[in-house]
């Protein structure tokens, strides 16, 4: 997958609209637009995007977090044909899951 497929998994996962996601990122959400289709866009373009996505991601507090990280892994799975990536995904997907089972045995303390 390339970068910028990735970054629309990403922020399809964190339910954000193409729009708040340039508000967030206070870019033109054309620029979004155009970056989330492939289309050839400034380097800070990418950088702002990962960078604002990443903050989002570590101001969540732990379980949402797993929660939508599985989504994003699950949203790439699907996007993915080729059998090596879909693997790989799945195994992300199980490591997530696995640290999500810990934190929530280790909250109700079972």
């Amino acid at each position: 997958m390339k970068t910028y497929e990735i970054m629309r998994c990403r922020r399809q996962a964190l339910g954000l609209t193409k729009e708040k996601l340039a508000e967030k990122t206070e870019l033109d959400p054309k620029l979004i637009e155009f970056y989330e289709d492939g289309k050839n866009t400034p380097s800070y373009v990418e950088t702002k995007i990962r960078m604002t996505l990443m903050k989002i991601f570590q101001d969540m507090d732990p379980m949402t977090h797993y929660k939508r990280r599985i989504l994003e892994l699950a949203l790439e799975l699907n996007s993915q044909d080729e059998v090596k990536f879909a693997l790989l995904e799945i195994g992300h997907m199980i490591i997530e899951l696995g640290k999500m089972q810990m934190d929530m045995m280790a909250m109700n303390k079972v």
